[in-house]
């Protein structure tokens, strides 16, 4: 799914399916058929964006966000949050926000995706968690040393 933001302020969600690499297919029409570069140039020239439904995540979900102590509502595609009032009952706030989410079926990592798409936009991919062991590689060997293959020091053996 994608949300069109058109220029005069609509709103239009389109089912979007993966053809192969370079093309796509738009909304339930015989002749929604583009090229990536084709859909994404009529879509500029015509004033409008398009922003990535992830399928993957829920409607609603809830959490917290670090200005506001509140329990807040997020919407799938919709920027910012709502607030959403709850009376504790002696849990903390974010045990009973991971309570309603399981209730739900959200999981932790959809609830962060969420949060991520409310606060910095849905079109900006979730941050990845990354270590430096994944960084370094027969690429990169220079990630996990600091020094570069034939740089630095030499190694001798010493006389046993």
């Amino acid at each position: 799914m994608v949300r069109i933001k058109c220029w005069d302020g609509r709103e239009l969600d389109r089912e979007c399916r993966y053809i192969d690499e370079y093309h796509v297919e738009v909304g339930k029409v015989w002749d929604n058929l583009y090229h990536i570069c084709q859909f994404a140039e009529m879509m500029e020239r015509n004033g409008n964006s398009v922003i990535p439904l992830r399928n993957s995540l829920p409607l609603v979900c809830y959490g917290k966000v670090p200005e506001k102590r509140a329990i807040v509502m997020f919407e799938r595609g919709f920027d910012g949050y709502r607030s959403a009032y709850f009376a504790t009952k002696g849990r903390t706030s974010q045990k009973l926000v991971d309570e309603l989410n399981s209730q739900m079926g959200v999981s932790k990592a959809q609830a962060a995706a969420m949060l991520a798409g409310a606060m910095r936009g849905w079109a900006t991919p979730p941050p990845t968690r990354r270590t430096t062991m994944s960084r370094a590689g027969p690429s990169r060997p220079a990630a996990m040393t600091g020094v570069m293959p034939g740089e630095g020091r030499t190694h001798r053996q010493s006389p046993v």
